[in-house]
């Protein structure tokens, strides 16, 4: 068993939302699962991720490379940190 990512594409009141249940772990997770099937842009890559971040940056995932893009592409830039699972978004303005 390891982590898998889901990517997707959510509008900025969506998005809002799921900042705002942060620390409402059951509720978030709901939210998360809800949203993915009520839109068409979502993208499962399983757990090829660890290999899409070797591949763009040439380091592995267990790296830290400060403010790399290509890395924060595949990780996300802000973590929800009060849920066990892992959920990241990057603000479109990045």
């Amino acid at each position: 068993m390891g982590m898998i990512a889901n990517y997707q594409y959510l509008p900025d009141d969506e998005l809002d939302q799921i900042k705002g249940l942060s620390n409402q772990e059951d509720d978030l997770l709901d939210f998360a699962e809800d949203s993915a099937d009520s839109h068409d842009i979502l993208l499962d890559i399983d757990k090829m991720w660890d290999a899409l971040i070797f591949v763009l940056t040439g380091f592995s995932s267990s790296e830290f490379l400060d403010d790399n893009p290509l890395r924060e592409a595949v990780l996300g830039v802000t973590p929800l940190e009060e849920v066990s699972e892992y959920i990241a978004y990057t603000e479109k303005i990045r």
